[in-house]
């Protein structure tokens, strides 16, 4: 059995306990009148699961009062001193003048990368 209390919007919720660490946002409720929906009924059966997901998403999908809003992000920390460098150096040019074959001795994870810019072979 599926506990699908777990797929139900809850009746309020806390901004404050959405935000991620180290990113500070801006919110901004839309103006107007609140949507009022009629009440959904419990799912009757676990085979009708898809429906309700799906209705579920419709609502969602047509409630502009439905977070998140439009919004501003803060990020105060971009992550420079990384030990992990820099990708600033794959930056797209037609002269051809860089030679990405080292990438192709990567492997297989980075096969997709090697292929973009070391000209391996296309699948």
């Amino acid at each position: 059995d599926y506990d699908l209390s777990q797929l139900q919007q809850p009746d309020s919720l806390d901004p404050g306990l959405v935000k991620a660490p180290g990113i500070r946002r801006v919110d901004e409720r839309p103006i107007g009148a609140e949507p009022q929906y009629p009440l959904r009924p419990t799912v009757p059966h676990p085979g009708d699961i898809g429906d309700f997901i799906n209705e579920g998403l419709r609502a969602a999908d047509n409630d502009p009062t439905a977070p998140p809003y439009d919004s501003l992000l803060v990020f105060d920390y971009e992550g420079s001193g990384s030990t992990a460098g820099s990708v600033s150096s794959l930056n797209s040019s037609s002269s051809g003048d860089h030679d990405y074959d080292y990438l192709n001795d990567w492997g297989p994870r980075f096969k997709k990368l090697a292929d973009m810019y070391g000209g391996g072979e296309d699948d």
